[in-house]
């Protein structure tokens, strides 16, 4: 005797039932998969452990932090792959790879790993993409983030600016090899925006607080392109400062405002580069604050050993601007990641005859207490670039880092 024909009814509409409810669990997962930024993952048959990840990031620039889910039932063991990728779906160039059986993070639910790779995550704007790929029962689930990389540029005191004021005569645009070094940043270390900061209009003003104030303002302008991020869950924006001169003061005030404005700022790998190193103020002098014998300088000199009479007015004028100006030291902050800085204490008399200003007055990068006071621990061994037979003076230092980091393509751009 045939079934009666209702059960035979009953048991299709079950087939199509549960053929609808994988269809829409597919669709619900690949959707929501895409709104995540993660990649599909072939449904596990019904019954048994589905590892589905859904975040990555990090929160200090070294630790990976991932974010994934397991469905059904728990898991035996998760397989996790971290790679530095040119795309956010490429597994290549692998920075660790991990077995996971700790029973916690099998059970069904949601769960967050850590993972700390040897090289830690400095910025890479060959690889800028961190992927993640768990394994689990011949199952794979990929999730990524990408680290944004952005260029921050500031000068210091700019004669030209100085002389279109003395000519009052609006001065609008940045030093040439600030302009120089912002294009090179984009076009041949593929940075992924830059800002070059002005602030051309204050930096000669015989003031307080002009250093300060220009810091105040570019931490909001960084602070502003920090929105990046926010394309796709977990991105983080990496900074790297480049500051020349009185520049540093600027930068590094900035830093420590930006700091107390954005928490997310953990996550960036911050870099700062400091060229000569000069805050304007004549009190980190060895006798505050008149000192016939700066240390903050050298001075053309004449056969008896005697300031010339073109050096005595450079002197006078600077230590008088810098008496008004009053800058604060070179603070360091904690919390960068990696610091780099460059100075020279090259003697005024190794430009005589040379179409150049540090003839009369070479200006010195500051690199110790109290000028430039290091809270970071990173500061071990500044880059001497003393050279007379070069004349590499006070000036050159920002064309002599273009010419043998920027210039090289390699700076933050490493295939691997």
């Amino acid at each position: 005797m045939q079934p009666p024909a209702r059960h035979q009814g009953s048991r299709r509409i079950s087939s199509l039932h549960l053929a609808l409810l994988i269809s829409l669990s597919f669709a619900a997962a690949v959707g929501q998969s895409h709104a995540q930024g993660t990649k599909p993952s072939i449904l596990a048959p019904l019954g048994l452990p589905k590892v589905t990840l859904t975040k990555a990031t990090t929160p200090d620039a070294k630790t990976v932090v991932v974010t994934y889910s397991v469905l059904g039932s728990n898991a035996t063991s998760i397989h996790f792959d971290l790679y530095r990728s040119p795309a956010s779906d490429e597994t290549k160039n692998s920075i660790q790879s991990v077995d996971d059986a700790d029973p916690a993070d099998l059970t069904v639910g949601e769960h967050t790993v850590s993972f700390t790779p040897n090289a830690g995550l400095p910025p890479n704007t060959a690889l800028p993409y961190v992927v993640v790929l768990a394994t689990s029962g011949g199952q794979k689930s990929i999730v990524y983030f990408r680290k944004f990389l952005i260029g921050v540029i500031a000068h210091g005191f700019d004669r030209w600016a100085f002389a279109n004021t003395l000519s009052s005569v609006s001065l609008v645009s940045v030093p040439a090899w600030e302009a120089t070094m912002a294009r090179s940043l984009k076009s041949i270390d593929q940075y992924d925006d830059i800002i070059a900061f002005n602030w051309t209009q204050t930096c000669t003003l015989p003031q307080p607080d002009m250093a300060v104030k220009a810091a105040s303002r570019l931490a909001s302008e960084v602070v502003a392109k920090l929105a990046i991020r926010n394309q796709h869950p977990g991105d983080v924006v990496d900074l790297h400062f480049i500051a020349h001169s009185r520049g540093a003061v600027v930068v590094t005030e900035a830093i420590q405002d930006m700091a107390a404005k954005d928490p997310l700022l953990g996550g960036s790998f911050v870099q700062v580069t400091l060229l000569d190193p000069h805050p304007a103020n004549n009190c980190f002098a060895a006798n505050c604050p008149t000192d016939n014998n700066p240390n903050w300088a050298s001075f053309a000199r004449d056969s008896g050993n005697q300031l010339t009479r073109a050096a005595q007015i450079a002197q006078m004028r600077a230590m008088r601007f810098q008496q008004a100006a009053h800058d604060p030291p070179v603070t360091i902050p904690p919390g960068i990641k990696k610091l780099e800085v460059w100075f020279q204490h090259t003697p005024a008399s190794c430009f005589a005859g040379r179409p150049s200003v540090e003839y009369e007055m070479n200006l010195w990068g500051e690199v110790d207490p109290p000028a430039l006071i290091d809270q970071s621990g990173l500061l071990t061994h500044p880059t001497d670039k003393t050279s007379c037979p070069e004349a590499i003076g006070h000036n050159q230092i920002p064309a002599l880092y273009q010419t043998q980091v920027v210039e090289t393509g390699k700076l933050n751009r490493q295939s691997q």
